[in-house]
């Protein structure tokens, strides 16, 4: 037996200098899976490849994916992992005991360091150019954040962050996998209403980045138990709704205070250039009226596509 998994080890490590890139990443996730103490320049390795954008997308993919199942199935504890530093090395016994004690301390230590670099990487993997790497990102982003309280609140930011991508089937995906997320932990809804809020008051924030937003709280189910905010979390979100509504009413939000920081930019503009303008308006009368017309075009679409915006908002608040 001991010559038979010494000859594997020997395939395994030659598959690891020769093999094919898919060779390679299984090998690699077979070593950490049946020793990940021995094998942790295998876990570097996988995640070396993982950040490797040059080796094109489907290598970054296949990285990811088992990586996600390695952190999922054989490294990832039930509990928050701890560096090496908040173990209780004053009280370790002496011996043999305490040295493999010490030994799982430090492969637990050496775990948490490498996951945090995972995460970091699914998150640049979420922004990605390619629609394809942003959503095996964000599922994997949702699954261990559904699967394991390890870096909870780097993922579920990362998550939330997702309302706002430019795709809007990512978007509302991102609203779908954070509704599954509370039925899976109901316990989290004050925390995952608070990221929201967050987000939704964040400056720049696009438009229908806050109405993807707004519209997963008002899909929220509420309820009475304290453990999932009780009653406290139903203020919460009146709250929450009833500013968003008085910004929009304002004008301090959305399309409109967008529409009003343009308009006061173009009043500066025609203010400064008022002098030049009177200089040359015979030769410019032309030009003057067709640019207009056309600026009264677009001006004009344009606000029809905010209205329609901003009404979807209103009624998903209401």
């Amino acid at each position: 037996m001991a010559s038979r998994n010494a000859a594997d080890a020997r395939w395994l490590a030659q598959v690891c200098r020769s093999g094919t890139t898919a060779d390679k990443i299984a090998a690699m996730s077979l070593m950490v899976s049946s020793s990940a103490t021995a094998n942790m320049r295998s876990l570097d390795g996988l995640l070396g490849m993982m950040a490797k954008s040059a080796g094109g997308r489907q290598v970054v993919v296949q990285a990811l994916e088992a990586l996600q199942e390695l952190f999922l199935t054989a490294l990832l504890p039930d509990r928050k992992l701890k560096v090496l530093e908040q173990q209780l090395l004053h009280l370790l016994p002496p011996g043999k005991d305490g040295d493999k004690y010490l030994l799982l301390w430090a492969v637990e230590d050496a775990v948490k360091r490498r996951y945090q670099q995972y995460v970091q990487q699914l998150e640049k993997c979420s922004t990605a150019d390619l629609d394809f790497i942003k959503e095996k990102a964000t599922k994997a982003i949702s699954r261990l954040l559904t699967a394991k309280p390890e870096a909870e609140q780097t993922l579920l930011a990362a998550l939330v962050n997702k309302l706002g991508d430019p795709s809007r089937k990512l978007a509302s995906d991102a609203g779908y996998m954070l509704s599954q997320l509370l039925l899976e932990h109901p316990a989290m809804k004050p925390v995952v209403v608070r990221e929201v809020e967050r987000f939704v008051f964040r400056p720049g924030l696009s438009d229908r980045a806050r109405y993807y937003s707004v519209t997963f709280l008002n899909q929220l189910t509420l309820s009475h138990k304290p453990s999932e905010g009780g009653t406290a979390l139903a203020h919460k979100l009146i709250d929450i709704y009833f500013t968003v509504f008085k910004l929009l009413l304002q004008g301090k939000l959305g399309n409109a205070a967008a529409r009003q920081h343009q308009q006061q930019q173009s009043s500066g503009k025609q203010a400064g250039g008022k002098h030049k303008r009177n200089l040359a308006k015979h030769h410019q009368a032309g030009r003057k009226g067709r640019s207009a017309a056309a600026a009264a075009e677009t001006a004009a679409a344009g606000a029809q596509q905010a209205g329609e915006l901003d009404a979807r908002m209103l009624s998903a608040l209401i």
